[in-house]
């Protein structure tokens, strides 16, 4: 963490060469040195504050003509004020980003992927707010530094933020006193400099249970829910479970199952619910949703609040239209919605045991933890050692 009582240290006071010295002694040798020092100050005060103290940045003699005046005025600045000082320091520091929460400056690498799911998030600042979950009871949750970092990877290139592999993740979660398996895929694109996310949840149970999944949704949808909005309100508390039982009359009826693009009237998402008979091993419940978590540049952007928060719900209404969230990942997925259904079928019944890292005869590779979670290890290298594995799982 970068404070802005060391910022100047840390970014001029430091162990120089002779050559250094030197190259520095030639660069000052510019016009605006020549001037008298009252000139400068004068020049100084008709800057805003953040240009002023940036100015006290370029060399050792404009920070002694200056004085720490211009360091003091920030202190006492709207944060917003503060966070364009920093802004504009960060474009020359390309492993370091704003943090909205504290104003401070962070290396990249203090914040994890998330989709390493591990407890040690970076920063408190970075992840003690709310995060958006895909599904409620996963760890796997986005931040708002992941959404700037996939942003900074996308505008700066290899290296410099997050990659989208970065959101990849599927995880499994076994529940055996209630006959239950819920999967989950998450998966991510960058359209028009926005992020935008896709996941898929199923949860499979057997026939015996229907009528009581359904009450269960009725009473409490966190298992299987569709957003924060029907989580807590204020959408109809019982939109999860008429949706669910709509789609289980259909197949006890042979009808086809609509599939038709749904929206949530409150957040930046699109969702689909459908369902598939899987005749003796049950049935099960899929929905899939795309939601766009905006452009990273400020954590108070309404399509980041809108999923986090129920408070950005009242007057807002049909913040999109329907479908268009859908069609913009769509375009550019390199997998389809249905061949992402196709595959995540095949890894819902992929053989899992109860052993830390265990291999399936279908050769994908998972890592229990807790008892009853598995999560895909990703393809290619490592990302990190067995033992750190076991030290943050």
């Amino acid at each position: 963490m970068i404070s802005l009582r060391n910022v100047f240290g840390r970014l001029v006071l430091t162990t120089r060469t002779d050559a250094g010295a030197e190259a520095e002694g030639k660069a000052t040798a510019s016009q605006l040195l020549r001037l008298p020092p009252e000139i400068i100050l004068l020049v100084a005060s008709m800057l805003p504050t953040p240009s002023a103290a940036c100015l006290a940045l370029c060399s050792h003699r404009l920070n002694h003509i200056l004085g720490p005046g211009f360091w003091r005025s920030l202190q006492s600045e709207a944060p917003d004020v503060l966070l364009a000082f920093l802004s504009s320091l960060a474009k020359d520091l390309p492993q370091h980003f704003v943090c909205q929460e504290c104003a401070c400056l962070h290396r990249m690498s203090t914040i994890k992927w998330p989709r390493l799911i591990t407890r040690h998030l970076g920063p408190r600042c970075t992840w003690q707010n709310l995060g958006y979950h895909h599904l409620f009871l996963s760890r796997y949750q986005i931040h708002f530094p992941h959404i700037q970092l996939a942003i900074k990877q996308h505008y700066c290139g290899t290296d410099i933020g997050f990659p989208l592999e970065a959101f990849q993740h599927l995880e499994v979660e076994h529940d055996q006193t209630q006959q239950k398996i819920t999967l989950l895929s998450v998966d991510a694109q960058i359209v028009s400099n926005e992020l935008l996310m896709r996941s898929q949840t199923w949860v499979l149970l057997p026939w015996s249970r229907r009528d009581e999944f359904i009450d269960e949704l009725a009473e409490n949808s966190l298992s299987c829910d569709i957003c924060v909005h029907t989580r807590l309100g204020p959408l109809n508390k019982n939109l999860t479970s008429d949706l669910v039982r709509s789609r289980l009359d259909q197949l006890e009826t042979q009808e086809k199952c609509r599939t038709q693009t749904l929206q949530c009237p409150y957040c930046w998402m699109d969702y689909v619910v459908y369902a598939i008979d899987f005749g003796e091993r049950g049935f099960a419940v899929l929905i899939t949703r795309w939601v766009n978590l905006g452009a990273g540049l400020d954590s108070a952007d309404a399509k980041w609040q809108s999923h986090i928060t129920v408070r950005m719900a009242r007057g807002i209404h049909h913040p999109h239209h329907q479908g268009d969230i859908r069609t913009s990942f769509e375009d550019q997925a390199e997998l389809s919605v249905e061949e992402l259904t196709a595959d995540n079928k095949l890894k819902l019944f992929s053989r899992r045991q109860n052993r830390l890292v265990c291999r399936g005869s279908d050769g994908l590779v998972w890592k229990w933890d807790q008892g009853k979670w598995w999560y895909l290890a990703p393809s290619g290298p490592p990302e990190r050692s067995f033992w750190n594995f076991l030290m943050y799982s």
